[in-house]
């Protein structure tokens, strides 16, 4: 699977994106807060002989640029999305985990003439808990192996391939030889995103869209799940067996097949 790196310019800002190449069209591919676009290398993996994955760093992760101002509403980040993808030469089909869903979705309101299909992984529209109310995790390490035991502990259903993966290409040399952690420290103790309510733009969205849940997931809820699907009535949904919260980590193949079956 040849990888290559890609830059491009948009709204003031210097994004990064991993092309992991394949074959087909193109699936745009949005990760999760804290995390990054090698969250989707696995998936890509599976996809190669039918899909090509370009999966996109969101400003203040991985290596995107971060803004100097904080401006990381999912709003912000939407229009990054639109930003990216209008010079397509056609509509592509867009996957979001987590975050990375609303983004996609809020993208797929402001122009949903560049969208073909829309997959919204594990996230539900608006969420009880607050912006604050954040999962202390370490922002640096003492080495690789510290990284390594971290990403571990954090994902117990992921293959150590992609434990690996998450390890190396989720973390940069730091001062005093440490690792850190490649986001924007502001993420550490705010996620803005809690405090939106995305029920009205999943109702009124016209691009064609699949709903998938983790089938163990903690975040989106089984009844909250089934009212996602009563919002959207021309809405898919499906269930990934043997996944959490983060589906293309915990379930790459599962992942791969859903995205097969909705997107071919």
């Amino acid at each position: 699977m040849g990888v290559e790196h890609r830059y491009i310019e948009v709204n003031g800002l210097r994004l990064h994106a991993v092309d992991f190449g394949g074959s087909g069209p193109p699936i745009v591919c949005l990760h999760a807060a804290t995390s990054h676009a090698w969250m989707w290398r696995a998936v890509a993996g599976v996809l190669e002989g039918h899909r090509r994955i370009l999966a996109v760093d969101l400003r203040g992760h991985g290596d995107s640029q971060w803004s100097d101002h904080e401006a990381y509403e999912t709003e912000d980040l939407a229009r990054d999305l639109v930003g990216a993808i209008e010079t397509s030469p056609e509509p592509v089909d867009v996957v979001g985990a987590s975050w990375g869903g609303l983004i996609a979705l809020r993208a797929s309101i402001l122009a949903p003439h560049l969208m073909n299909r829309l997959v919204l992984v594990d996230v539900p529209p608006s969420f009880s808990s607050g912006t604050g109310d954040i999962r202390a995790e370490p922002a640096e390490f003492k080495d690789h192996a510290a990284v390594v035991a971290w990403e571990r502990q954090a994902n117990p259903l992921a293959s150590e391939a992609t434990v690996e993966t998450l390890a190396a290409l989720g973390t940069r040399p730091g001062s005093q030889g440490r690792l850190v952690r490649k986001y924007d420290p502001y993420f550490g103790w705010r996620w803005p995103f809690r405090a939106d309510d995305h029920w009205a733009a999943l109702a009124a969205t016209t691009v064609p869209t699949l709903l998938v849940r983790g089938e163990n997931s903690a975040v989106l809820s089984t009844e909250v799940f089934d009212k996602m699907a009563a919002a959207n009535l021309q809405a898919r949904r499906v269930l990934v067996a043997g996944s959490g919260h983060l589906v293309p980590i915990d379930n790459p193949a599962g992942m791969a097949q859903v995205l097969l079956e909705f997107l071919t």
